[in-house]
C-alpha cells in the first residue's frame, strides 16, 4: 500500500463540476463517495487567476478533481440534496511520488 493510500482515512462526496446551464449557473453531476484526508484549517492561498483567498480546507484525493467541483465530509447517505457551494474547490495541485507513478491531489476549498 503506497504512503499516499495509507494518508486517505476519510470519507468525502464530490460533485464534479459537469457544465453551466443557460443562466450561468453551474450544474454537477452525482455525487460520489472518494477516499480522502480532510484538514480543516484556515491559510492563505492564491488560486490561478491570481486572486488572493483564505481557504478553510486542504482536503488531499488520490484522483483528479476538477477546479469548481465540491467536496463534502461525509458519508454519501448523509449528503446534502444540494451540493453545498460553499465547499467548492479554489486550488487544486499535484504532487508525485518520487517514481512519478501516482500522485497526491490537493484540493483548496
Amino acid at each position: 500500500m503506497s504512503l499516499i493510500s495509507r494518508v486517505k482515512r476519510q470519507i468525502a462526496v464530490y460533485w464534479h463540476l459537469s457544465g453551466y446551464d443557460r443562466f450561468n449557473r453551474p450544474t454537477y453531476s452525482d455525487p460520489v463517495e472518494i477516499k480522502v484526508r480532510w484538514e480543516d484549517r484556515n491559510e492563505r492561498d492564491i488560486t490561478d487567476k491570481g486572486e488572493e483567498f483564505m481557504a478553510r480546507s486542504t482536503v488531499y484525493v488520490d484522483s483528479s478533481v476538477v477546479l469548481g467541483g465540491i467536496l463534502w465530509l461525509g458519508l454519501l447517505v448523509d449528503a446534502p440534496e444540494v451540493p453545498p457551494e460553499h465547499n467548492r474547490i479554489r486550488v487544486i495541485r499535484a504532487i508525485p511520488n518520487m517514481r512519478a507513478s501516482e500522485s497526491l491531489y490537493i484540493a483548496r476549498i
